[in-house]
């Protein structure tokens, strides 16, 4: 069976209960069944109008017109950092609660991407370009996972990693419109087991993204919605470094190293 791993538990956890909910998946969880899927859990996101729901809007554009998946791929390939605010939404589908967080987020080209959650509890995400890392400051935890285990149940990761053409992994079912924002409906081809749909929304006029919803096989959905995005910012590659602090306790995932530093290429 496919068993969900540690650190996308983590950040699903109850807002108000998440830093207890993610130790105790980080104590349960064997030691060496640790694959990187860390970002699934970030990125596989998000809400808005133009994004929530499992189908298309009736009258929707032609999908195969306007080359979308083309324009939104070099869009992609020309990015080379951004800096946003975002709002995480999580919907489990056996509970009505949904569960939000938010905070900022800063991404650098090649493979480098940190969240910092600023509510309803700190937490920090981080992909220093060759790890994973989830830290609860409250708890005094931290995880760490390679990124080469990363695998199709990521493919948002993947796409923003560059490892992934959209072409190559998506079939376009539908593209709908909505108060300036234009989104693709996307389904994976060939399949993935544990991902049903992709649903990236954009800004029609310049393609800056403003949402990502990825529903699950189960029927669960990972939203985020981004503002102020700002594309082209200076980043410093420190900001993609963590030490674990002294006292952190460290879960250390099959192949991977204790520091930001000694992981990286």
């Amino acid at each position: 069976m496919n068993k969900k791993p540690a650190l996308s538990r983590a950040l699903q956890a109850a807002p108000g209960a998440g830093s207890e909910v993610a130790a105790a998946a980080l104590n349960r969880r064997p030691p060496r069944q640790r694959p990187a899927r860390l970002l699934a859990a970030l990125l596989l996101a998000v809400a808005g109008a133009g994004v929530a729901g499992q189908t298309p809007p009736a009258g929707t554009a032609d999908p195969l017109e306007g080359g979308w998946l083309e324009r939104l791929q070099e869009k992609l390939d020309r990015t080379r950092s951004f800096r946003a605010r975002f709002t995480q939404e999580y919907e489990p589908r056996a509970f009505s609660r949904r569960q939000t967080e938010g905070g900022t987020v800063v991404f650098l080209r090649p493979g480098r991407i940190r969240w910092d959650y600023e509510w309803p509890e700190p937490k920090l995400a981080l992909c220093d370009g060759a790890q994973a890392w989830i830290y609860l400051p409250d708890e005094k935890r931290a995880e760490v996972e390679p990124l080469e285990a990363l695998g199709d149940d990521a493919p948002a990761v993947q796409i923003l990693l560059g490892r992934w053409r959209l072409r190559d992994r998506f079939r376009l079912e539908a593209v709908s419109r909505a108060q300036g924002e234009i989104t693709l409906h996307l389904v994976p081809e060939p399949a993935v087991e544990a991902v049903k749909a992709v649903r990236i929304a954009l800004v029609e006029a310049d393609l800056t993204l403003r949402a990502v919803e990825t529903e699950e096989a189960g029927g669960n959905l990972l939203r985020y919605r981004f503002e102020g995005w700002e594309d082209g910012v200076p980043v410093s590659e420190a900001v993609f470094r963590f030490e674990p602090p002294a006292g952190v306790e460290v879960a250390v995932g099959e192949g991977a190293r204790p520091s930001s530093r000694s992981a990286r290429p």
